[in-house]
């Protein structure tokens, strides 16, 4: 769950909103957030990119989160990504103009 200002919401007519966060924004937590099912990381050296996907509201989505490269989740397990300290974009999904 995101707060969302009702003065942002304000701007759409749209009863659904595209919410926009960058990999870095992404973090692994215990028990908070978004349940991801890891597809793969891929392995940059320092840094990796966890690629899994999750449902939203019966909705299929993907999900990329920058994670550590050498201590991180593996291929078919589950964890929490939560939105922590990065910048979050939101979009009407009727127009595709940003709201924030």
């Amino acid at each position: 769950v995101l707060p969302i200002a009702a003065n942002i919401l304000a701007k759409t007519n749209a009863k659904t909103i595209t919410v926009g966060i960058r990999p870095e924004g992404l973090h692994v937590t215990a028990n908070e957030g978004i349940a991801v099912e890891v597809d793969v990381v891929e392995e940059l050296g320092a840094d990796g990119f966890l690629y899994g996907h999750t449902s939203i509201s019966g909705a299929d989505q993907d999900i990329t989160a920058r994670v550590d490269g050498r201590v991180h989740p593996h291929a078919g397990e589950k964890v929490f990504l939560k939105a922590e300290g990065g910048i979050i974009h939101l979009f009407d999904v009727e127009t595709g103009e940003r709201l924030n």
